[in-house]
C-alpha cells in the first residue's frame, strides 16, 4: 500500500546505513561506500535531509579512517554542511567532521573555528527522537563528545600533551557509555602519547 513506502523507504535507508558501519569495522571500503550510498539515495528519495546530510558525513569519516584524507573529509563535511534542511545535529557532527580535516591538512584555526560551530549546533539541537531516528553518536555525554572532538583535531595536528591530559580521565566512563567509543579513544591517545614521545 501506498501510506507503507515512507515507513519502509526510511528502514531501507536505516538498514544500509547500518550496513556501511559493519562494512567499515570488517575494513571492506568499497561496501561501506555502496551501502552509505544507498542509503544516500533513498533517504533521498523519500524526502529525509537528515539521512542525505548524514551520508556526507558518512563519506568523510570514511575518508579519514581509510585514508588519512583531510581535503576529501572537508569536501564531504562541507557537502553535509550544505544539504537543505538539514538538522542541526547532523550540521554539528558536519562541522566536526570539517574539524578534522583541516586538522589533517594542519590548517589550526580552521579547525577551531569548526569545532566552535560544531559545539554551537550540537547544543541547540533538540531534533526529537521519533522512533529512533536520530543519527549518529548518542552514547557518550555532550561535554565529553566534544572533548574529545576537540582533542582528536589536537592528536591530527600534531599535539600531545593536551590531548592526553582531555583524554586519560575520560578512558573509564567512556566503556561505560561505549566500548566501541573507548576503543576508538584508546586509540587516539596512544596516538597523542607518541606524538608526545611517550
Amino acid at each position: 500500500p501506498h501510506q507503507l513506502r515512507g515507513p519502509m523507504m526510511r528502514l531501507q535507508a536505516r538498514h544500509a546505513e547500518s550496513l556501511s558501519w559493519m562494512a567499515e569495522e570488517a575494513g571492506d571500503l568499497p561496501a561501506a561506500l555502496y551501502w552509505t550510498d544507498r542509503a544516500h539515495v533513498w533517504g533521498g528519495s523519500m524526502g529525509w535531509p537528515a539521512m542525505v546530510a548524514y551520508t556526507h558525513v558518512r563519506r568523510s569519516m570514511l575518508a579519514v579512517t581509510f585514508a588519512g584524507d583531510g581535503v576529501a573529509a572537508a569536501e564531504h563535511a562541507t557537502n553535509a554542511l550544505r544539504t537543505p534542511e538539514a538538522p542541526a545535529r547532523i550540521r554539528g557532527l558536519a562541522a566536526k567532521q570539517l574539524a578534522y580535516g583541516h586538522a589533517l591538512t594542519h590548517r589550526q584555526d580552521a579547525s577551531r573555528q569548526a569545532i566552535d560551530m560544531a559545539a554551537r549546533l550540537l547544543a541547540s539541537s533538540d531534533e526529537p527522537d521519533q522512533a529512533g531516528a536520530l543519527l549518529g553518536q548518542r552514547s557518550v555525554d555532550l561535554t565529553d563528545l566534544l572533548a574529545i572532538f576537540e582533542a582528536t583535531c589536537d592528536v591530527y595536528l600534531g599535539g600531545g600533551s593536551r590531548a592526553i591530559a582531555t583524554l586519560s580521565p575520560r578512558m573509564t566512563d567512556l566503556g561505560g557509555a561505549s566500548r566501541r567509543t573507548q576503543a576508538i579513544t584508546g586509540a587516539k591517545l596512544a596516538q597523542a602519547y607518541a606524538n608526545a614521545g611517550d
